[in-house]
């Protein structure tokens, strides 16, 4: 699998804006209402980033540890002792598939809210305006914190370079 670019999160996020902002602007035209945001949507992406920042630190404590014994089996002449168990590869995939899916789901999110607050813009005379766009700017930048913690989550998770002088397994 290739790693998440910026251009696809980008367009991701284009796309996100490109639809809240029709749908949007169609609600708008057609029952005169603006698009409801729940106060809910930054709590629930809150907690997404909360949860992923914590299964990215406990991922990257035991790739860690890994290292550090791999580090001293190579001979550097230091003493570690390994108190985490390594990371089975079973789970380090299904980790990685997490990171791809909440770096792309969170991009369209930071998309879908930026495109609501845009069209709430033009609105603002009401206070519950003034809060849905509020809920919709928070969410915004709470979907681009799982963004960016998806992406740190998926490049804690890459392989290092083979060397050239290394075998190919058979498998």
């Amino acid at each position: 699998m290739k790693p998440t670019t910026t251009r696809l999160l980008a367009t991701l996020a284009a796309v996100g804006l490109a639809c809240a902002v029709t749908l949007g602007r169609l609600m708008i035209a057609t029952s005169g209402t603006l698009m409801p945001v729940s106060a809910g949507a930054p709590v629930a992406l809150a907690v997404m980033a909360a949860a992923l920042l914590w299964w990215t630190l406990i991922v990257r404590r035991r790739l860690v540890h890994v290292a550090r014994a791999r580090h001293e089996k190579a001979g550097s002449g230091t003493t570690f002792v390994m108190r985490e168990r390594p990371l089975p590869p079973i789970v380090a995939a299904r980790t990685v598939a997490l990171a791809f899916a909440g770096s792309r789901a969170g991009a369209y999110v930071v998309g879908w809210y930026a495109g609501i607050a845009i069209t709430f813009l033009g609105h603002l005379d009401a206070d519950d305006v003034r809060w849905r766009l509020v809920y919709a700017v928070l969410s915004s930048l709470l979907a681009l914190g799982v963004v960016v913690i998806a992406v740190w989550l998926e490049r804690s998770c890459t392989l290092p370079p083979q060397a050239p002088d290394a075998q190919a397994s058979p498998a």
